[in-house]
């Protein structure tokens, strides 16, 4: 079966495309035509399956945009592993995900797809099954920053008038995969409960800005290939989040909903590890 060598597993707003378009430009990795496949959360996480077959399917055929725009001459037995990906009737098999990374000969293959830090302990044990102890990658932001950040995407995304009192924003507030996605507490503990430990690299939301060439360096060491010489984006901002006004009561009423995450990670991590995130 061909398969990932690594995973980028989250967590969501926490600067997992960052990561995905600067080791892109790593010669020993291969990170395939789009960022997240959705494989193990699809399985796992019921909550998902309502929209990644939507997500595969818009990123393969972004993917065939990109391609047949480009100066060069048609490879149709790429369209065709493209067309394939975004099968509707193949999606989320083991032989879905392995004609996935049946390109990219011998490089170290990387599946980034923050969703897969949500999958429940028996999914992480399915990973080991499929693919082994394979070095895991999981960036950690401030709760409250992450939270106020998805939920301004959502708002975004899903073209929401804006409301302007706190009834009509706490639906908002508690939506279920804002808080699942930010849910270090259930998310870190089930990864150190089912995971090699050693295998488990955490790094801070903050370091990719203070220093992010040592983020590369932790990373390329973790993941097993040669330090690249130069990243171009390394200092580059992928996504700019969301300019949109939050009233102070909906910065409170998140806050209150992710105090717990913080002396979690104060617990877990440390306090200098914390102030980093």
């Amino acid at each position: 079966m061909n398969k990932p060598t690594f995973l980028c597993i989250g967590a969501q707003k926490a600067g997992t495309s960052w990561l995905y378009q600067v080791l892109r430009e790593h010669k020993e990795i291969w990170l395939g035509p789009f960022k997240e496949y959705q494989y193990f959360n699809s399985l796992f996480v019921k909550q998902h399956t309502a929209w990644t077959r939507w997500h595969i399917k818009v990123s393969a055929e972004r993917a065939v945009r990109q391609y047949i725009t480009q100066p060069n001459k048609i490879d149709f037995t790429y369209l065709s592993y493209l067309t394939q990906i975004a099968n509707e009737q193949l999606m989320f098999t083991e032989d879905w995900y392995s004609h996935i990374f049946s390109r990219g000969g011998l490089a170290v293959k990387g599946d980034v797809t923050p969703e897969y830090c949500t999958i429940p302990q028996e999914g992480i044990d399915y990973v080991l099954r499929l693919l082994g102890a394979v070095p895991i990658i999981y960036l950690i932001r401030d709760p409250l920053d992450r939270a106020l950040s998805q939920l301004k995407m959502n708002v975004s995304r899903k073209g929401i008038v804006q409301p302007s009192t706190e009834s009509e924003w706490e639906p908002i507030v508690n939506d279920w995969d804002i808080n699942n996605r930010g849910d270090y507490k259930t998310n870190v503990t089930n990864w150190l409960a089912r995971y090699p430990n050693d295998r488990l690299l955490f790094i801070p939301y903050r370091d990719i800005a203070s220093d992010p060439i040592k983020v590369l360096r932790q990373v390329e060491s973790h993941v097993g290939v040669s330090e690249n010489a130069a990243y171009s984006k390394a200092d580059a901002r992928i996504f700019e989040g969301e300019k949109i006004d939050l009233p102070r009561f909906v910065v409170d009423m998140m806050q209150d909903r992710v105090n717990s995450q913080y002396e979690f990670l104060k617990t877990e991590f440390g306090d200098e590890f914390l102030s980093r995130v």
